[in-house]
C-alpha cells in the first residue's frame, strides 16, 4: 500500500507538465505563456509529498543499514581495479581495517597488510578455510569465499569477500579429529591412526631410501587379569603399558593401540636389528610394571615381535606386520617353554 500510494504521487507529479502542453496545443492556454515552469511549481509538491512522506531517500539506507551493516560476517567489496570500495561493521572490526580505507579506497593489499592470512587465502595462495587471525588478542580462525559482482550488462565490476567466523567449527572439527585419532583409554594413537602415520613414514622412508623398523608388544595373562581381578584392572593395566611403554621412545616414534592388549611401534630410521633393539627394550620396561588392585599387587608382563628393513628398498606395511607377529608369537612360545620347563625342574 505504501509503495502503490508512493508511486501515485510520483505519476501525478509527473503527469501535470504533460496535461499543461496538451491544454496549450489545443488553445486552452492563450498563446505566449510558457506553461511549463507552472505546471512544475504544481508538480513539486506532488514529488515532495512522495519523497518525504513515503521516505523515499530514507529507504535504501535504512535496507542497507539493516542487512549489511548488521550482518554477522564480514564483508568487503572490491572494484574491478583490486581497491576497497566499502566494507560493514563486522569487517571494521577486523585488525588493519576501517571504514576511511573504502573512503580512501585504498587498494585491498594494503587494507589486508595487518591480516596476511586472508590477503594468502584470497589470492590462492593458502588455504581459505579456517583462516587464523589474531583479533583482539584472541586467536579466531575464519573462512574466505570471493563472489564475483556483475553488472546488467554482465560485465565483472568488483568483487564481494565474504569472511565467516570459523572459530567454532573449527575447534569443533579439530576435537572431532582428535577424539578419532586417540586410543580414549590410553590417549595413545587409535588403531587407524596408528596405521596412517606408519604409510606416511613407510613412504618418506622409502623415498628418501632411509631404513625403518616396527614392533608389536602383547601383554602376556591379560585375560587372566580380567576374570581375576575384573574390567577395571585390566583397564589398569592398560594404561600403565601404554605409558611405560610411551616413556622408552624416542619424538619421532609412533605408538597407537591396535587391538584389546596388542600394541603397535613404529621405529623410523631403524634396521631389524636396531628395531629389535628398541623392541625389546620396551618390552622389559612394560614387564617392569606394577599396579595395585584393591590390596593385591598385580605385576606386568610383555611379549614383542619386530620388524625391520635397511633400505632403500622396504616391504610393504603387512609384511612387515606379518614378520613381526610371527616373531611375537615365537617370543610368547619361548616364554610358556621356560616356564613349563622351570615347573618341571622344581618339581
Amino acid at each position: 500500500a505504501v509503495r502503490k500510494a508512493q508511486a501515485g504521487m510520483m505519476l501525478a507529479g509527473s503527469c501535470l507538465p504533460w496535461f499543461a502542453y496538451m491544454a496549450y496545443l489545443s488553445g486552452l492556454i492563450p498563446y505566449g505563456l510558457e506553461p511549463g515552469s507552472v505546471a512544475l511549481s504544481f508538480s513539486a509538491p506532488f514529488f515532495a509529498y512522495g519523497f518525504f512522506k513515503y521516505r523515499l531517500f530514507e529507504l535504501a539506507p535504512l535496507a542497507r543499514d539493516a542487512v549489511f551493516e548488521q550482518m554477522r560476517d564480514a564483508v568487503l567489496v572490491v572494484d574491478e581495479d583490486g581497491r576497497l570500495a566499502d566494507l560493514n561493521q563486522s569487517a571494521a572490526a577486523l585488525p588493519g581495517l576501517s571504514k576511511a580505507q573504502a573512503i580512501r579506497g585504498v587498494p585491498l593489499e594494503e587494507a589486508l597488510q595487518r591480516a596476511s592470512g586472508l590477503l594468502a587465502a584470497y589470492k590462492g595462495e593458502a588455504s581459505s578455510l579456517a583462516v587464523p587471525l589474531v583479533v583482539n588478542g584472541a586467536l579466531r580462525r575464519f573462512d574466505l569465499t570471493v563472489s564475483g559482482l556483475v553488472d546488467k550488462r554482465g560485465g565483472r565490476r568488483g568483487e564481494a569477500i565474504m569472511i565467516a567466523d570459523a572459530t567454532e567449527r573449527a575447534a569443533l572439527a579439530e576435537k572431532l579429529t582428535e577424539m578419532a585419532n586417540t586410543d580414549d583409554l590410553t590417549g595413545i594413537s587409535s588403531r587407524r591412526h596408528f596405521f596412517e602415520q606408519a604409510r606416511i613414514e613407510l613412504a618418506r622412508a622409502t623415498r628418501y631410501r632411509r631404513p625403518i623398523g616396527m614392533a608389536i608388544l602383547d601383554l602376556d595373562r591379560f585375560k587372566e587379569i580380567n576374570d581375576r581381578y575384573g574390567h577395571l584392572a585390566g583397564d589398569q593395566a592398560l594404561k600403565l603399558c601404554a605409558m611405560l611403554a610411551r616413556g622408552c621412545l624416542r619424538s619421532c616414534d609412533v605408538l597407537g593401540r591396535i587391538g584389546g592388549d596388542e600394541f603397535a611401534l613404529l621405529f623410523p630410521e631403524c634396521d631389524d636389528e636396531s628395531a629389535r633393539t628398541a623392541a625389546l627394550k620396551v618390552g622389559r620396561r612394560v614387564s617392569e610394571g606394577v599396579f595395585t588392585a584393591g590390596d593385591i599387587k598385580v605385576s606386568l608382563s610383555a611379549s614383542v615381535g619386530w620388524a625391520g628393513s635397511p633400505g632403500p628398498e622396504h616391504p610393504a606395511m603387512d609384511e612387515l606386520m606379518a614378520l613381526a607377529d610371527k616373531r611375537l608369537y615365537e617370543s610368547k612360545a619361548d616364554a610358556h617353554g621356560a616356564v613349563e620347563q622351570a615347573a618341571a625342574g622344581g618339581s
